[in-house]
């Protein structure tokens, strides 16, 4: 690591001094500094990998909410009571009464078995 080289002293006799090599030290300096530039764009890569998974999870869920909304309406519509009434009358051959009334037991009737009174008669509704 260390150089040397022969330095003539005042009396003539030689010794040797040792003198600095900096190369080592700036090839381990290269190295050390490509290795953080490696582990940086590692970590870059990983965060935007990162980003694109968590974009690709939102676009699944916005899909499912979508889905669950247009799930929702669907119920909505096959529960409407137009369509029940429709469905009735196309298919059963059901109609809307002219008249509803309402029916009750006086106590004692159910035993006597008499046919229950009308108590009365509710307008019709539409």
């Amino acid at each position: 690591m260390f150089a040397t080289r022969k330095v003539a002293l005042v009396y003539g006799v030689k010794a040797r001094k040792h003198v600095w090599n900096a190369r080592p030290v700036i090839y381990i300096s290269l190295l050390l500094i490509g290795l953080m530039m490696g582990v940086v764009a590692l970590q870059n890569h990983l965060l935007v990998q990162g980003e694109y998974e968590l974009w690709a999870q939102k676009k699944e869920w916005l899909a499912a909410v979508k889905g669950a909304e247009q799930t929702k309406l669907e119920i909505a519509q096959l529960k409407s009571p137009a369509r029940i009434q429709q469905l009735a009358a196309a298919k059963i051959g059901m109609v809307v009464p002219v008249s509803v009334y309402q029916v009750g037991v006086k106590a004692g009737g159910a035993s006597t078995g008499k046919v229950a009174e009308v108590t009365k008669q509710i307008p019709k509704t539409n």
